[in-house]
Parts: C-alpha cells; sequence; structure tokens
C-alpha cells in the first residue's frame, strides 16, 4: 500500500515538472513570436514582425500594417495585411476606405481578421481594394474600427499615407 501511494506521488510530480516545462516553453515561444514584452502583448501593444513598425490610431490604439508600407506606390488590387486588436472588429470584420489627395472615396471594403475577434490581442486581417480610375499624387488608406453601437466615443481610425 506504501509503494503505490509513493509511485502514486512520484508520477504526479513528474506530471507536474514536465507540465510546467511545456508551459513555461509555450510562454516563450509566444513572446518571441510576437517580439514584445509580456506586458505588451497584454496590453495588445506585439508587433508581429520586427522591422514593422507599429503605428497607432488616433486613439492610441497599436495597428500593424505589413501591407502597403506608408507613403509606398500602390495598384489596384490593394492588397491590405496587417495586424488590429481583435475588438476593433466587429463580428471580425471592419471597413477600410481608399482615398484621393481631396479626401474622395476610390474603394472601399471589409477587412475580415484571421482570428478570434472577441480579444484585445493582435489578430491578423487582410482586405482586398480595386479601383477603376486610377487617381494620381497621394491619399490615404483609412481602416475604421468597427462600431456597431454609433456612438462616436467608440470611434476610432488609422490613417495611412499612400502614393497612387
Amino acid at each position: 500500500m506504501e509503494k503505490i501511494i509513493f509511485y502514486s506521488l512520484a508520477v504526479v510530480m513528474l506530471l507536474i515538472v514536465v507540465g510546467g516545462y511545456f508551459y513555461q516553453q509555450k510562454a516563450s515561444n509566444d513572446t518571441e513570436l510576437h517580439n514584445g514584452t509580456p506586458e505588451s502583448l497584454e496590453k495588445g501593444e506585439a508587433n508581429l514582425q520586427s522591422s514593422i513598425p507599429t503605428l497607432m490610431s488616433e486613439k492610441g490604439v497599436a495597428i500593424v500594417i505589413t501591407s502597403p508600407l506608408s507613403g509606398n506606390k500602390i495598384d489596384s488590387p490593394l492588397k491590405v495585411t496587417g495586424s488590429v486588436p481583435g475588438s476593433w472588429s466587429f463580428e471580425g470584420q471592419f471597413i477600410v476606405r481608399l482615398l484621393d489627395v481631396e479626401g474622395n472615396i476610390v474603394s472601399v471594403s471589409t477587412a475580415t481578421v484571421q482570428g478570434e475577434w472577441m480579444t484585445e490581442q493582435q489578430v491578423p486581417f487582410n482586405a482586398s481594394l480595386a479601383y477603376d480610375n486610377l487617381p494620381l499624387g497621394t491619399g490615404s488608406l483609412v481602416l475604421e474600427k468597427s462600431n456597431p453601437s454609433g456612438l462616436p466615443e467608440n470611434d476610432d481610425k488609422l490613417i495611412l499615407p499612400v502614393e497612387f
């Protein structure tokens, strides 16, 4: 009877040690993947790639745009990729607008997040904007936070300069 208790305790201790090891490895890999501190990951300020800068929305929310980069020359169809906090979308979607230099709408599309949207963590997204009339000069790519409430205090956006 004492041997059974001893072996049971030994197995439980072994499971705790192995589980702790794998938990630590996963936490370490998550931090390396997001290239941020654990504190910045909790705030949703993770930068998915160290060479891609984290941009800030009008209300100070960290957003990563991997394509197009700010000021890049763009063409149709424009593929937009990056990551936003999941809570920036509603049911996994938010609006992306392409504007010319005068603020006229060139194209509008819906961005779709590629993961859990009910989180404050960064979630990858993509969108595609097509347009026929090629404007000249510069313009803006505008990412708009979904705001199903319609309340102005819940609005937010990121404006990225682009070149046509």
